[in-house]
């Protein structure tokens, strides 16, 4: 059985980050694209003319390239933010439906009060661990440890 823990808000505080990332780059490469792909000759000779469409040459590749990474980039943060949202509604879902295991499980425990007691100072070191969490999850927890 495969565990995932998720946090949809780091997730999107992560996406947001990356999305800047890809602005920033993105912009990085657009201001420097003239004057790298454009290259001036340095003398008026055979030679430098070469090396200068060369230099051209490469930096156009760059920026195909450059586009290719953006558009993986701008995927990729999609996806990432469509990842926490889907994570997010998976979460309330399922959240929704603990609910009324919640609420049969509150009458239950209120049907065997004495019982409960008991076992309430049985397991009070238990208790002690889980006072930082929901409710509802320490009850579940307290179903389980009682069945």
């Amino acid at each position: 059985m495969s565990i995932v823990i998720a946090a949809p808000e780091l997730m999107n505080t992560a996406a947001t980050d990356l999305a800047n990332i890809g602005s920033n780059l993105s912009a990085a490469h657009t201001a420097a694209a003239a004057q790298t792909t454009g290259v001036i000759p340095a003398a008026a000779d055979e030679v430098s003319a070469s090396i200068a469409q060369l230099f051209s040459a490469h930096a156009q590749d760059y920026q195909a390239v450059a586009r290719q990474a953006a558009a993986f980039h701008e995927q990729f943060t999609q996806n990432l933010n469509a990842s926490a949202r889907s994570y997010a509604a998976t979460e309330a879902a399922n959240t929704a439906s603990l609910r009324p295991l919640n609420a049969n499980a509150a009458s239950d425990m209120q049907g065997q009060n004495q019982q409960g007691n008991d076992l309430f100072f049985l397991f009070f070191p238990i208790f002690k661990i889980f006072e930082d969490i929901p409710q509802e999850l320490a009850q579940l927890i307290l179903l389980l440890l009682l069945f």
